[in-house]
């Protein structure tokens, strides 16, 4: 028996029949579509992709982004490190 029967039979002795019963059956159904390769039942269709428009950021004369310690430096002062 491999590891993942070995801890299910462990699990099982601590259930009600009728809990293992519906677990088992789970098990099956899933395998069963693992073995299919179809999606699960009952699932709703992908959405629609969610997209945003880049905006300028605004970022005033003289300053630049390549350096954020610098820029962090010129707003906050010297404590934001």
């Amino acid at each position: 028996m491999n590891a993942i029967a070995v801890n299910l039979e462990k699990e099982f002795e601590a259930l009600e029949p009728e809990d293992v019963q519906s677990i088992q059956r789970a098990l099956l159904e899933m395998l069963a579509m693992a073995r299919r390769k179809q999606p699960a039942p009952n699932l709703p269709p992908p959405g629609k992709r969610y997209e945003i428009q880049a905006r300028p950021l605004g970022l005033k004369p003289g300053l630049s982004y390549d350096n954020i310690g610098e820029l962090l430096t010129q707003a906050e002062g010297e404590d934001w490190k």
